[in-house]
Formats: C-alpha cells, structure tokens, sequence
C-alpha cells in the first residue's frame, strides 16, 4: 500500500526495467551470432557459411565421405582444422590427386584453408571429408550431424544428408 508521495514502488519497477534492457542489450547480439540452419539448407557462423551439405550411405564399420560448400564471407582468410562425427573411429580431411591417371586420397592434416571472400567446394574427386570405421550404418535418407572445427571460428553443428550422389 503506497501512502503519500512514496514511490519506492515506482523507483524498484524502473531499476528492474533498466537491468532488463540492458540484460537484452548484452544478450541479443550474441543470439544473432549464433550459428544455425538457413532456409536454403545450409548453416551459418561468424562469417562462415556451409550449404548443400551431404555424405553417402555406408555399412557399420566402413568409412563414407562427406561433402559440402564452405563459403567465407569475412575479411579474413579461415582454416578448417577438423571434423567431428561421434560414431566414427576417425575424422580426416581428404584431397583426391591425380597422379598420372590414377587418383590417389591426401590427408590434410593441416585442414583446410578457405580464403577470405571465398566459396571452396567439397565433392567427389576432390576435396573432401573422410569418415572412416563408423560405428553403425549411415542410411540413405537419413540426416546426419557433423561439427565443424575451425581455427579462427570455433565449432559448427551442420547436418548433412545422406544420399548416394550430388
């Protein structure tokens, strides 16, 4: 019950309000920033977009490649240090070389650069994702989640679908 003038009420509300625009203030453009999944059916982080992201289908205990679209949007160049799959005995980054007339995969162990303002491409018989002694089989059909390990970006969680071709 306020009696007279008293408007401590009034000064707890305003002190209350103030805290919570600045809370929103602080928290909303970290909300933005968060990565997530575009209506195209691609992702997005820091500057770093990844569209048409898919793996083909493989049994329990083979190994199958994953492939993708990485586009850099930022000013600076970004290096893809690593995949994660959990329910795979390794994770490699690949380059397929032709030597001759015969294909031969690379390990690229110091990942993946993808220079600034650039769009890099992940697919058959070239650059690629190895997914090697899986835990169970990869269904064809099913959507797959990979997380991506950037050096100057962090992680991203994308989802790949899994189908036999582009």
């Amino acid at each position: 019950m306020m009696l007279g003038n008293d408007r401590s009420g009034s000064a707890d509300r305003w002190v209350f309000r103030l805290a919570l625009m600045a809370l929103l203030v602080a928290v909303l453009p970290m909300l933005g920033a968060c990565g997530g999944q575009d209506a195209a059916g691609g992702a997005s982080d820091g500057g770093i977009t990844v569209r048409e992201a898919w793996l083909r289908p493989a049994p329990a205990g083979g190994s199958t490649a994953a492939y993708m679209v990485l586009v850099n949007e930022g000013a600076t160049d970004v290096r893809l240090l690593g995949v994660g799959f959990p329910d795979a005995e390794r994770v490699e980054i690949h380059e397929t070389v032709m030597e001759g007339d015969i294909a031969r995969m690379v390990h690229r162990a110091e990942g993946l650069l993808l220079p600034a303002g650039s769009q890099t491409e992940l697919a058959p018989m070239g650059k690629h994702v190895m997914i090697v002694d899986l835990a169970r089989p990869i269904e064809d059909g099913a959507s797959e989640t990979l997380v991506l390990r950037f050096e100057q970006a962090g992680a991203m969680e994308i989802d790949a679908q899994v189908r036999l071709g582009p």
